[in-house]
């Protein structure tokens, strides 16, 4: 599981935190193909908001929630990542940090 940095108040708003995005070259190919239910939420979490649970999705066990959500969104706020980097590489990050809900 990766490590989860802090990510300023400033971040969030103003969507920063770039650097914490995984590498394009560096995603597995489904998410650079824009394929996969963990993909699909990220989308979802970028035009539609909304919880995790909306899309199908919950924390790990041992996942610190909060410091994930605030990534999340200071990420998904960005305008310094093309689109498709940008959901391909939360969708990622989804898919370390949470699993499918039954």
């Amino acid at each position: 599981m990766l490590d989860i940095p802090e990510i300023t108040d400033v971040d969030i708003v103003f969507g920063g935190a770039d650097e914490h995005l995984p590498k394009w070259a560096d995603l597995p190919d489904e998410f650079r193909r824009m394929r996969g239910p963990f993909y699909h939420a990220a989308s979802m979490l970028f035009f539609n908001g909304g919880e995790l649970s909306d899309h199908g999705l919950r924390f790990r066990d041992g996942v610190d929630q909060t410091r994930a959500i605030r990534l999340l969104r200071a990420l998904l706020g960005s305008y310094g990542t093309k689109h498709q980097h940008k959901i391909g590489g939360v969708g990622f990050l989804l898919s370390q940090w949470c699993e499918e809900a039954a």
